[in-house]
């Protein structure tokens, strides 16, 4: 089964560089994006190349499927299919670990609060809101990145 550092570097065989460091920071975005949402969907099918006049680049998200219960997906590393965001940042990335802990706090800060959105802006049930907000919240370990103490590892 893939995993995300290797779609990463696929991209790297792919792509100039600069392109490679892009595509980086969208896996780790996208990475912490399926785990805070618990995305089950997220496997190498639904992680795309798009090519243009510029050469190759990293799909849009796409297909996300959210599945509060659940905590497994694609692996970030090893063959177990359990993930945390305390998990992607221990990874090489090949970017500055300082800029993997921004992207993930980033992207968990705006993650933390989609139940909500999606309630008010897409009509998602409140319950269900409710609901998954709450099984979200008590499941992914947002307090490795979001409690306001100081990260595990400098940056």
């Amino acid at each position: 089964m893939a995993k995300y550092p290797a779609v990463a570097d696929t991209y790297d065989l792919l792509t100039c560089e600069a392109v490679a460091l892009q595509v980086a920071r969208a896996m780790v975005a996208r990475a912490a994006l399926s785990i805070c949402l618990h995305d089950v969907n997220d496997h190498p099918w639904n992680m795309g190349f798009l090519r243009d006049a510029d050469g190759w680049r990293a799909a849009p998200v796409f297909d996300v499927v959210p599945c509060p219960d659940e905590r497994d997906g694609t692996p970030l590393e090893g063959t177990t299919s359990e993930r945390s965001l305390e998990q992607l940042l221990d990874l090489d990335w090949g970017l500055p670990r300082s800029e993997v802990l921004d992207l993930t706090t980033r992207v968990a800060q705006v993650a933390r609060g989609a139940w909500e959105r999606a309630r008010k802006d897409f009509g998602l049930d409140p319950q269900d809101a409710r609901m998954c907000q709450r099984i979200i919240e008590s499941t992914c370990d947002f307090d490795t990145l979001l409690d306001g103490r100081e990260a595990r590892y400098a940056s």
